[in-house]
């Protein structure tokens, strides 16, 4: 039971959200021979240069919808969603090719 405990705490989710679709963890990878998409979001906030993050997501509309609601990744967190604007998206054949493309980005 504490490993449980101690497994559910490291990955910062409990057993509530892993049965609720909705709220369930995201899975940040794609899978090496399914289509992923690369996208690239760019932060602009008054009198600062702008910032970009780039990302790799098999479900686009669901990642998308996790940074505006600030369960995507932690450096977009503490933006508003309409300081975020996507400005790139490219479907690739699989997850192999997304992150390749992902680290020229």
């Amino acid at each position: 039971m504490l490993l449980v405990v101690l497994l559910l705490l490291a990955r910062k989710t409990s057993p509530l959200n892993a049965l609720d679709p909705i709220r369930a963890p995201y899975n940040l990878g794609c899978d090496d021979s399914a289509p992923c998409w690369v996208y690239v979001v760019k932060i602009a906030e008054k009198s600062k240069p702008a910032k970009f993050y780039v990302g790799s997501t098999q479900d686009w509309e669901r990642r998308r919808d996790d940074h505006r609601n600030k369960r995507g990744a932690k450096c977009l967190k503490q933006y508003p969603a309409t300081a975020q604007t996507c400005i790139y998206k490219r479907l690739h054949e699989s997850g192999l090719d997304a992150r390749a493309a992902e680290r020229r980005k």
